[in-house]
């Protein structure tokens, strides 16, 4: 199978067609000119395949990750949505590649915050509606503690089983770490590694870095 991009090929798109194929013992989809045969896998395929993980590593979809991302410390508080949200972005963009668990493209988009999953928001409202997440809003409900139910642990501890020790243990480890930076600490790692993400934010201002006197 040729490896080269189909955006080098200078054919029609109605001479392209997708089927497929059986890459490193899994069955991907490819996208192939049948004029001059070139294949390009479906970018989430390839990241599938080609990761660093175990083949039989399996999938986490928005809520397995959004659990996995609670249960990784389950005794620790998220203290905000918006904390919760930032940490399973940077799940997506560090956890995933390091660790080498498979996770689907969450459509993460620049919104007022940063990065936004409508996917991931969605299942934070779900597991609460589901009695498996417990949110207690303070001041009027601009702050709120994030914290899995009894339930909700079962629930995470049940798909972290289905991980290998290292990659728990690299989650448990990022999650600690970013819930130590705080809520500007994070957002500032955030805003400084991910630029494109900040492009809409209501607060870029508020979590710039400080300026360094010499």
């Amino acid at each position: 199978m040729s490896t080269a991009a189909i955006t080098t090929c200078r054919h029609p798109e109605a001479d392209r067609e997708v089927r497929t194929r059986t890459l490193k013992g899994r069955s991907v989809r490819v996208e192939l000119c049948t004029r001059c045969g070139r294949e390009v896998v479906h970018p989430g395929d390839a990241y599938r395949v080609l990761g660093s993980g175990p083949l039989d590593a399996p999938t986490l979809d928005a809520r397995s990750l959004v659990l996995s991302l609670f249960g990784a410390q389950p005794e620790r508080p998220i203290v905000n949505r918006i904390v919760a949200m930032k940490e399973a972005f940077l799940f997506e963009k560090e956890v995933a590649s390091e660790a080498g668990v498979n996770v689907p493209d969450l459509g993460f988009i620049p919104y007022d915050y940063g990065p936004y999953s409508r996917a991931v928001d969605d299942v934070l409202r779900n597991l609460e509606e589901e009695g498996l997440l417990v949110v207690e809003r303070e001041s009027q409900g601009q702050k709120e503690i994030m914290q899995l139910t009894e339930r909700g642990k079962s629930e995470a501890e049940r798909i972290l089983r289905r991980l290998q020790r290292g990659q728990v243990e690299t989650l448990r480890r990022k999650r600690k770490g970013w819930d130590q930076l705080g809520y500007f600490g994070l957002l500032r790692k955030v805003y400084e590694e991910y630029p494109a993400y900040q492009a809409k934010s209501k607060i870029a201002d508020e979590v710039r870095p400080r300026r360094r006197w010499t």
